[in-house]
């Protein structure tokens, strides 16, 4: 929920009234009134002689990170599952009988709060063994668990437990963690499990942060061949790699010749082709201005360009020749370049605004630059990761 609007200054833009965040309190310069300072971007920040203030309740902690007002360290993880899974050793009989109590009233809890549960009389004792059958048909869930805790704990606390009360406690502990688990941690580690694409991610945002430079087209080409899902992160829709440097046509009568693009693509939908061609990051987008503030597209622009457009006029013309025994099709196929960076020449607005109308003005061929993709590896990491 977001903060609601308090008053400011007029003068120094200052709040007026304590938000309820953590924040700095100051002296108005102008009418001298106490004034507050929220958080910026980069946090709170405090001058000398201010005071910094952290309200009751501003700060949240969470494994969500939905919840969360707050970001764990990895020491912070630890911390925090230590204060859930160990609580202060019992000194003596009450405080151990204390500490039962206290697990039995939790467990308790958690059940009278159940959705499971929730069409269900529970101080009502007609209904108990027909809610404690649903409960018994979900053993996979923390109500099972939460039951087993009610028992156990009931049975140490009374007095006509016949068996051995060590074991009982010991089978009581290891209950708790599990239910512990199931409650707080189960989803944290199955979404950390269903995600980990994320170490590819991570690779190859490191294999583009890490370059030197001097890479060719090969290393650019066998990093989208092991990974492709950054081939995917170039197209409006899901594509498979029907080929790595495929034959499209092109060959003369005596065999001679013939056209080999970079990636021959298929929609994972449609099966309609498309082509892939790549450069490095250091080719050249632009050439020398043109006229006032002009620039005209690179030597290597348009080759690439015009390359990629050759092969699927090829393409077209000898589909059934090439296509053989394959499940693709080839309508109009969608034609890709990828090539170049921003970042590294398009400096000025006048040389952006040239490669913006170059690009846009294309039909049928989609050129993107290499920061580009990789702002959206990126952008999916940090998505992924709750940032």
């Amino acid at each position: 929920m977001s903060e609601p609007a308090l008053p400011c200054c007029a003068v120094c833009g200052l709040l007026l009234k304590p938000p309820s965040m953590a924040h700095a309190v100051m002296q108005c310069s102008t009418c001298g009134r106490e004034a507050y300072r929220p958080p910026g971007p980069e946090g709170v920040e405090v001058e000398a002689g201010e005071t910094f203030v952290m309200p009751e309740g501003a700060v949240f902690i969470s494994l969500d990170k939905g919840q969360s007002t707050g970001k764990f360290t990895r020491d912070g993880i630890n911390w925090l599952f230590r204060m859930l899974l160990f609580e202060p050793e019992p000194t003596n009989d009450d405080e151990l009988r204390t500490a039962v109590q206290r697990t039995h009233d939790q467990a308790d809890a958690f059940i009278e709060a159940s959705p499971l549960l929730a069409d269900f009389d529970l101080t009502d004792e007609k209904t108990a063994d027909q809610w404690m059958d649903v409960v018994k048909q979900n053993q996979s869930g923390p109500e099972w668990l939460a039951l087993l805790l009610v028992i156990m704990a009931n049975a140490w606390l009374g007095e006509d437990w016949n068996g051995d009360r060590n074991v009982l406690l010991w089978k009581l502990a290891t209950i708790r963690s599990m239910f512990l688990f199931q409650t707080n941690l189960h989803d944290m580690v199955w979404r950390g499990y269903t995600t980990i694409g994320v170490d590819q991610l991570r690779a190859a945002q490191e294999a583009w942060r890490n370059r030197s430079g001097t890479e060719n087209e090969e290393y650019w080409q066998q990093l989208l061949d092991r990974n492709p899902f950054l081939i995917n992160l170039l197209t409006t829709g899901p594509v498979v790699v029907e080929q790595q440097k495929a034959y499209v046509g092109g060959k003369s009568i005596d065999n001679r010749g013939g056209n080999l693009v970079d990636f021959l693509l298929k929609n994972g939908v449609g099966g309609n082709a498309g082509l892939l061609e790549i450069k490095t990051p250091e080719t050249k987008l632009l050439a020398a201005a043109y006229r006032n503030g002009i620039f005209s597209a690179s030597p290597a622009l348009s080759g690439a360009v015009v390359q990629v457009v050759a092969y699927r006029d090829t393409l077209l013309k000898e589909y059934h020749a090439v296509a053989g025994g394959t499940d693709f099709t080839a309508f109009n196929p969608l034609c890709i370049v990828l090539v170049g960076t921003h970042e590294t020449e398009l400096d000025t607005a006048a040389k952006r605004r040239s490669f913006e109308l170059l690009r846009a003005s294309l039909s049928g061929v989609v050129v993107i630059t290499y920061d580009e993709l990789f702002a959206r590896v990126s952008s999916l990491l940090s998505t992924i990761e709750g940032n």
